[in-house]
């Protein structure tokens, strides 16, 4: 099996890329908090505006279980049409 090692510029470039690839990471942890803030205050909507919280005066939809009821399965085969008469 050959042995070959690779050239100087080839490590300097990939050396390079790294501190580069360092370089863009810290500088994105010190600008995205900034524009995340302002982006959520530009966005957020005020309680009772259209698109806000709905407060406590606003009517709800429940569904039958939440209130206590279950659901009973049907246990009655259905009728063949001949049976129901038509």
């Amino acid at each position: 099996m050959r042995y070959t090692r690779m050239r100087f510029d080839i490590w300097l470039c990939l050396l390079l890329a790294f501190a580069v690839s360092l370089g863009t990471v810290k500088l994105t942890e010190l600008v995205l908090p900034s524009l995340y803030q302002r982006h959520v205050e530009e966005h957020t909507v005020a309680d009772g505006a259209i698109g806000g919280k709905a407060g406590p005066e606003v009517f709800r939809a429940q569904s039958q279980d939440s209130q206590g009821y279950t659901a009973k399965p049907c246990l009655k085969k259905p009728k063949k049409v001949s049976e129901a008469g038509g």
